[in-house]
């Protein structure tokens, strides 16, 4: 299902944040299913809108839908930022192969965790490597 404008723009209301059109089109560019751009990869998406923008508006943008917790940031390859729209929990798997990055479903209340008693854990990511589906039957052939 299609996230509408409009429903981004009530999120961004209700999550104190005013809506811009660059703050609604990120959002609805991060909204689509098993998509984590980079940066510069949501710049790129918004110039077809907006030729104007800049990256640092883009930067800027993304600055406050993190803190907003609109947003996750996740790095799960090497030293390069992505962004994901699905802020429920879940796991993020990287194939190798084709590099594409797939959400899955993951509860983190059963992982077993020892020596973190005293500790303030303030995020949980769950990150898998390996080959996709579609790359391992490709490579069969």
């Amino acid at each position: 299902m299609k996230t509408t404008r409009e429903h981004i723009k009530n999120i961004l209301i209700d999550h104190g944040v005013q809506p811009s059109s660059y703050r609604i089109r990120i959002l609805e560019c991060l909204s689509e299913p098993n998509k984590h751009p980079t940066a510069d990869e949501i710049y790129q998406h918004l110039l077809e809108d907006f030729p104007t923008v800049s990256k640092m508006t883009v930067y800027n943008t993304i600055d406050v839908l993190l803190e907003s917790s609109l947003i996750r940031k996740i790095t799960i390859g090497h030293n390069e930022a992505r962004y994901d729209g699905a802020i429920s929990e879940h796991g993020h798997f990287k194939c190798q192969v084709c590099q594409q990055i797939f959400n899955f479903e993951v509860d983190l209340s059963l992982m077993k965790v020892a020596g973190l008693n005293h500790f303030k854990v303030e995020s949980k990511d769950v990150y898998f490597y390996g080959t996709c589906e579609e790359c391992t039957q490709k490579s069969m052939k």
